[in-house]
């Protein structure tokens, strides 16, 4: 019978986080998604028009013009900093789009996607109701950090 506690190194939670933001997860993507069928945690294998159960593009909000672009932007860098013990993750550019009268009017969620063959979703953000981008600005502010992996 095997006794003892594993417990990993601060340090290896940050290498970890690193080595998925620099190599396997590519670079993520921010795009906006109506309430047609509302994304939840349990929501089968999410990914955005690439492989997996529920493809998320297909509620993409509309119309994809104005300063809303189809399939959303790319978040640029992807930094990873140690703090008390969990790897935070963090981007510099969020979602920030000025109003704009071809924008999208049905914004209900925002999705983050990475942009690799699967598109794999890796979380979505509820933006408090319908957002009709023609009549204001929208920001989209993560918390700070956007996540973290955990060592406890």
């Amino acid at each position: 019978m095997a006794q003892g506690t594993v417990v990993a190194f601060d340090q290896w939670m940050v290498d970890l986080a690193e080595a998925l933001m620099d190599h396997e997860l590519g670079t993520f993507y921010i795009a906006l998604v109506n309430n047609t069928s509302a994304p939840i945690v349990s929501t089968a294998i999410p990914h955005w028009n690439g492989t997996g159960t529920t493809n998320l593009q297909t509620n993409e909000a509309s119309p994809k013009t104005g300063n809303y672009t189809a399939d959303g932007h790319a978040l640029v860098n992807p930094t990873v900093t140690l703090v008390g013990g969990d790897a935070e993750i963090d981007f510099d550019d969020k979602g920030v789009y000025s109003q704009h009268a071809s924008n999208p009017t049905n914004a209900f969620y925002a999705v983050i996607y990475n942009n690799t063959a699967a598109k794999h979703c890796v979380l979505f953000i509820e933006l408090g109701g319908v957002f009709d981008m023609t009549t204001g600005d929208l920001t989209i502010t993560f918390g700070a950090p956007l996540m973290y992996l955990d060592n406890t």
